[in-house]
């Protein structure tokens, strides 16, 4: 018998083309030459090739381009507005939201991880959104991201969106805690003050099983 095939995917094929495009064709190396003017202070530069990429439909550009647009980089200032001041404001809200949102449906974890940030409290003309910004999260913890996974962790801790769930935490923390990465810093810290409040929160039960019975002995 020769060998299985895998059934035809369409979709995974694409996904597959369009990754070797972004990191080994042309638009890599736009998207390098963006990086290259952003590190060299030239903003108005690096957000123009990101933006023109992001209206393609590159992934990593649009993720860019709504960073940047969201804190005005590269964006000059009304002359003689006040400090800070920037034109079309709703405008410059819209794009950024426009930006994640189309990330995001590419499966860009880091598209999710902001739109996330910015519904978790309210941002950037959004609402506050906390059941919303989780499940953006656990989207980009699905896809590998530990910072997503590391705040997702957090919300199941304090039940913002959700009902507390420790259980949770715990596995969203261990899952942050990767080896190669910054978030292994504050998973371990926020791991062993889990720990102890767990260990706290049993005394306290066990503290007030033990009273209850010491009542009722004592009637």
């Amino acid at each position: 018998a020769g060998p299985v095939m895998p059934a035809p995917n369409c979709t995974a094929a694409v996904l597959h083309l369009k990754s070797l495009v972004e990191t080994f064709g042309g638009v890599a190396n736009e998207v390098r030459e963006g990086v290259d003017r952003y590190k060299k202070g030239d903003y108005p530069g690096a957000r123009e090739i990101f933006c023109e990429l992001a209206e393609q439909g590159v992934e990593v550009a649009q993720s860019n381009c709504a960073w940047m647009t969201l804190h005005a980089r590269g964006i000059e200032p009304v002359a003689g507005a006040p400090a800070g001041f920037r034109a079309n404001e709703a405008l410059r809200v819209q794009a950024v939201v426009r930006m994640l949102r189309r990330g995001g449906q590419q499966g860009g974890a880091d598209a999710h991880l902001r739109l996330g940030d910015l519904l978790l409290y309210g941002a950037a003309g959004l609402p506050a959104n906390r059941t919303a910004a989780l499940e953006h999260y656990l989207l980009a913890a699905a896809r590998r991201s530990p910072q997503a996974s590391f705040k997702a962790g957090v919300a199941f801790h304090l039940g913002l969106g959700t009902a507390r769930n420790l259980t949770l935490a715990r596995r969203h923390y261990l899952r942050s805690g990767s080896r190669d990465h910054f978030s292994r810093y504050p998973s371990q810290l926020a791991l062993a003050f889990l720990s102890a409040q767990v260990a706290v929160e049993d005394l306290a039960a066990w503290a007030g099983a033990e009273g209850l019975t010491g009542d009722a002995s004592a009637a």
